[in-house]
């Protein structure tokens, strides 16, 4: 029988422990994930129609907020109609104070660019050969 140090497998547990805790999500002001609706990687002022699926398997989807430093990239998939999506952002984003610097269609794929000092938003919506559509923001402060 193999004797397994004492002090390194309660290190070991602490570490799961610690992993586990991390992906329970609660917001600055309180909230959790669960009463909040948002996933620890979304942002609150970054909306997403209902309809639309965050892709958070194997890391797709990631970001990190720091004081005003905001970085993300988040992947979205459903069956909504590109125009739909692109209208819901122009209604959602200005109630948020996001202002819109241009709009781009491009043989059915629209890329939305949002400004807010000091980030900028960029959403890439199109439907991809197998009829699903994405959408991708990418989020960045720049540095």
């Amino acid at each position: 029988m193999k004797r397994i140090c004492p002090a390194l497998s309660t290190s070991a547990a602490l570490v799961g422990v610690l992993a586990l805790g991390a992906c329970a999500g609660t917001w600055r002001d309180g909230t959790t994930e669960e009463s909040s609706g948002l996933t620890p990687l979304q942002f609150g002022d970054i909306p997403c129609p209902d309809g639309m699926t965050l892709q958070t398997g194997l890391n797709e989807s990631h970001s990190i907020e720091v004081g005003e430093f905001r970085y993300g990239d988040l992947f979205y998939y459903g069956s909504l109609p590109v125009p739909d999506i692109a209208d819901y952002m122009q209604r959602s984003m200005p109630r948020h104070a996001w202002e819109l610097v241009s709009e781009e269609w491009n043989d059915g794929r629209v890329v939305q660019t949002w400004r807010r000092v000091p980030q900028t938003v960029r959403c890439e919506i199109h439907e991809d050969a197998s009829g699903v559509v994405r959408m991708h923001v990418h989020v960045r402060t720049p540095g």
